[in-house]
């Protein structure tokens, strides 16, 4: 058992170090200076402790020796000299080239985690774990990457100079320097226990910090400023609050006592080991007269000095493993291989669009089930029924966000996964539901690209076939207004039906023949609506168009009508068709929406 164990730990630390190394390469890949500086740095500093010591030392031997005012003046001089060079290094590097190291380590490193980020199948966010370890390698990674060379620096510095700091003490009197090991390592095993009791502790906190941080959260956001006004749910989150706190009380008092004696234990023994050593010096200078003075300040600044650095050293140490913990979920996230993967061939004009027998699930809930279509250059498709029918499920499978589990999609009678996979998501325009407004201009929201200003008039055009020409002309600013006020304080903030008009201009600025509209006036009233669905007509009149709503009005007009429900197609056909079948489930929509859609 103590064998299986023993080989657990060295799996452990080699894991450790394994993952050390990898975050290292990183840093070498990214930002080779900075590496080189950071190591040299360690070194510098390490031997400058060593120097401060044996400073230390001469000054008080020349002074116990009585040398001459000029030969210690010269000493002090020449330290004096070589601490202004040391010092503007030093500021060089943390003030102006570390700085400007790790921006360019954060872009670099940013910019291969957002492509990674890019290419990433949509079934990943639907993986809590994994989109978990994908956010935190995110929003960790140049920080983390910036902390292990830190770490690193620092652990070269700190081993640099316990060795030089030991060696010399060792050169005044060996047996000093086993007491001073003796005392800094009962210290330090102190530190380790309290520190171990520390994570204990804060393990305990953990979910009571995080209920307050919820609680907090809740009184501060603008989204909850009118629940918590207009309704009584302040009450509940102020009871729950000052449960947290007293269990949090509970909890300081178990390891009060504990953090008490292990305190009082390690500065205890820091206390008793700077006794000790200085009576053992004194007694080294004043009766044996074995060490000179210069030894006596030596050995004295050198406890101090050497239980810092082993402390700090054990603490990098420590904290490599809270990188490897890290790098664990980083390499996870730049191992995954995306499952959706183009071909080789490139799409032509489009002529058909056919679903063969297509199911769908997420994990063993199958949302499609034995879905067949066929859609023909410049038709009006239109999917119907309530929400949780699978019809924007089956929109990402026509866009490949995802693959079928069953059954094939055919664009011009080819499988859609031997194409491209960049060119056959180019061939079609779509808007979803869930559509997102980002916090840039007008133009460059609906070009969804960068505006260089050579493709102004299509902007204009795709504003006006959208309807938002209207309110484009409230603007000063015209398409160069900014919105959202997440970068801009004077950015605008527009309705929901205003952004959706937005997200659908994007469709009109895309030159595609086959365009999907996903519920494209969900967030306008019914004359909006009406006016918008008018436009689209008219603007699509010579695209094919698909169009998905369970809200009828966008839909009545289409050449098809398709009935979904529970991931099926139960009714198809046109409108006029499918409202003379009273006892199907269009009749029934249609009738509880007519009243909204009739003259």
């Amino acid at each position: 058992m103590a064998e299986a164990k023993k080989e657990e730990k060295k799996i452990k630390a080699g894991a450790i170090l394994k993952n050390n190394i990898f975050l290292f390469r990183i840093a070498w890949k990214y930002a080779p200076f900075y590496v080189i500086l950071a190591m040299f740095e360690g070194v510098i500093w390490g031997i400058n402790n060593a120097i401060e010591l044996y400073y230390t030392k001469m000054l008080f031997d020349m002074i116990g020796s009585g040398k001459p005012f000029l030969t210690v003046l010269n000493l002090i001089i020449f330290m004096a000299l070589y601490n202004i060079l040391l010092y503007t290094f030093h500021y060089w590097y943390w003030k102006i080239k570390k700085p400007l190291e790790q921006k360019g380590l954060q872009y670099r490193l940013h910019s291969v985690l957002f492509e990674k980020a890019r290419a990433l199948d949509l079934a990943c966010y639907d993986d809590p774990e994994f989109y978990n370890d994908f956010i935190w390698s995110i929003n960790e990674s140049d920080s983390r990457v910036q902390k292990q060379l830190d770490d690193l620096s620092k652990f070269i510095n700190r081993t640099v100079a316990s060795v030089l700091v030991t060696g010399l003490i060792v050169t005044i009197h060996p047996i000093l320097a086993a007491i001073i090991l003796f005392f800094t390592a009962s210290r330090i095993v102190f530190q380790m226990w309290a520190s171990k009791v520390d994570y204990k502790r804060a393990q305990d906190f953990n979910p009571l910090d995080r209920k307050t941080n919820y609680i907090n959260r809740m009184f501060r956001l603008a989204d909850c400023a009118k629940e918590i006004r207009l309704t009584r749910v302040s009450e509940n989150l102020l009871d729950e609050h000052a449960k947290a706190i007293e269990e949090k009380k509970g909890i300081v008092k178990k390891y009060a006592a504990t953090r008490y004696w292990l305190a009082v234990a390690t500065w205890g023994m820091m206390s008793l080991g700077d006794g000790v050593v200085i009576l053992f010096l004194l007694y080294q200078l004043l009766v044996t007269k074995s060490i000179a003075l210069g030894d006596f300040a030596a050995g004295v600044t050198a406890i101090w000095q050497l239980s810092w650095l082993l402390r700090d050293l054990l603490d990098r140490i420590a904290k490599s493993k809270e990188h490897a913990l890290f790098v664990d979920k980083m390499k996870t996230f730049l191992a995954y291989e995306p499952k959706i993967v183009g071909g080789g061939k490139i799409p032509g004009a489009f002529e058909s669009l056919e679903l063969k027998n297509v199911r769908f699930a997420y994990r063993e809930d199958e949302i499609l089930k034995g879905v067949s279509l066929k859609i023909s250059r410049g038709d009006k498709i239109a999917f119907v029924g309530y929400n949780g029918a699978g019809k924007t499920t089956l929109v990402k499978l026509l866009m490949r966000l995802y693959d079928p589990t069953e059954g094939e999609i055919l664009y011009n009678g080819v499988n859609i996964k031997e194409y491209d996979l960049d060119a056959y998501r180019a061939c079609i325009g779509a808007v979803f539901q869930d559509y997102k407004i980002f916090a840039s201009t007008i133009a460059e929201n609906v070009l969804a690209n960068v505006d260089d200003g050579t493709a102004r008039e299509t902007v204009l055009v795709a504003l006006r076939k959208s309807a938002f020409e209207e309110k484009l002309g409230t603007f000063e600013k015209g398409i160069d207004t900014e919105l959202t006020r997440e970068f801009y304080k004077d950015g605008t903030n527009l309705s929901g039906g205003e952004e959706q008009k937005i997200a659908i201009a994007r469709v009109f600025a895309k030159p595609c023949e086959l365009l999907i509209m996903d519920e494209p006036s969900s967030a306008l009233d019914p004359i909006s609506e009406y006016k918008l669905n008018h436009s689209i007509s008219e603007s699509a009149a010579d695209k094919t168009v698909i169009f998905i709503s369970h809200r009828l009005s966008t839909t009545r007009h289409a050449d098809s009508i398709y009935m979904f429900e529970s991931g099926k197609i139960v009714e198809s056909g046109t409108h006029d068709e499918l409202v003379m079948n009273t006892n199907g489930k269009y009749y029934g929509i249609w009738h509880a929406q007519a009243q909204y859609y009739t003259e």
